[in-house]
């Protein structure tokens, strides 16, 4: 596990980004409430491969490279008309990931995704081409990290009086896809973190990054 110093940290900058977040879900319901038009609700399934990282600053020479994972999980798609959506997702993620920092340890990470994505799409074939964006909050259930033994960043470790990471994260993310005419889906997906994963007191910053592939299957 990296050894970090503990230093005061304002959080004016985590407020300025729960604003942000606030921001585009205000949007997007001011969308929603403005549109007068036919609404078609529908649910489908997903799984998705995951390569994520952290991105770190403040931490010397330490260095975040990208690990492999999956998804699953399940969606509803809310269409206002022919060319717009908005899709909520609910996904249970798994991700690892390598930091290399005199040494080299693993992080394994469990945790539950809520993104919400405003969607724009078009007749393409005999389907439809998709490109979506918007907010996204996430709730960690683990965050081991391995470098022989294995300890859960989400708890207090040798007698620390807090624990080094938190459970909860936001962010921004984009879908890209299609969607075949019997309801088969394939996309790629691209999400970045805005919060600092590390807890207010510990120095240097870890945020998070990460690719998905996934593939679907809409009611």
């Amino acid at each position: 596990m990296l050894d970090l110093p503990l230093k005061n940290k304002s959080n004016t900058k985590f407020k300025k980004m729960k604003k942000i977040v606030s921001v585009c879900i205000a949007v997007l319901l001011f969308a929603v409430t403005s549109l007068n038009a036919r609404v078609n609700t529908s649910v489908g399934l997903k799984i998705q491969a995951n390569y994520s990282k952290y991105r770190i600053s403040g931490m010397g020479d330490a260095d975040s490279k990208y690990g492999a994972g999956a998804g699953i999980g399940g969606f509803a798609k809310i269409e206002f008309g022919e060319h717009f959506a908005l899709q909520p997702e609910l996904l249970l993620n798994f991700t690892d990931s390598k930091i290399k920092n005199n040494g080299s340890t693993k992080y394994r990470y469990v945790g539950l995704e809520i993104p919400l994505y405003a969607v724009g799409q078009i007749n393409a074939g005999n389907g439809k081409l998709f490109l979506g964006a918007g907010p996204y909050a996430a709730y960690g259930i683990t965050n081991k990290a391995k470098n022989g033994s294995s300890v859960n960043l989400y708890k207090k470790q040798n007698g620390q009086n807090k624990a080094m990471m938190d459970r909860f994260d936001f962010g921004v993310g984009g879908i890209l896809g299609y969607e075949f005419e019997g309801g088969f889906i394939v996309n790629a997906g691209y999400r970045m973190g805005l919060k600092d994963n590390l807890k207010s007191g510990w120095a240097g910053s870890m945020k998070t990054s990460a690719f998905s592939l996934g593939v679907g299957y809409k009611f």
